[in-house]
């Protein structure tokens, strides 16, 4: 019966987070520059679910056991990006420009489960 599943059934299920991001540029010398950024996306969750057992006396099929559910996930994305970049003019024919960067990335990730 749908209508007492629906009203028995259990579902609590909620999930936070943060996403961000920021950036710094600094002149260092005449023509060169520094600049880091950041990115961060953060995710924690959560699930309890709770499945009643069917009393044997309704007259349908299900398990007359009782059925539990918990979940718990936290999720960290970071990236870092660090970049050097020279731009100069020398004269009225020669230009030099140069960038050199370095990335990094990471992803963290933890989940727990749990039924009985």
């Amino acid at each position: 019966n749908p209508i007492w599943m629906a009203r028995e059934n259990v579902n609590n299920e909620q999930q936070r987070g943060l996403r961000g991001s920021i950036y710094l540029t600094l002149d260092l010398l005449k023509g060169l520059k520094f600049t880091t950024r950041g990115n961060l996306n953060w995710t924690h969750g959560f699930d309890n679910r709770f499945i009643p057992g069917v009393p044997a006396g309704l007259g349908w099929q299900g398990s007359p056991l009782n059925s539990v559910f918990k979940t718990r996930r936290e999720t960290v994305h970071t990236i870092g990006d660090f970049l050097l970049d020279y731009d100069r003019q020398f004269g009225t024919d020669h230009k030099l420009k140069v960038l050199a960067g370095y990335s990094v990335e990471e992803w963290q990730k933890e989940e727990l489960e749990a039924e009985r």
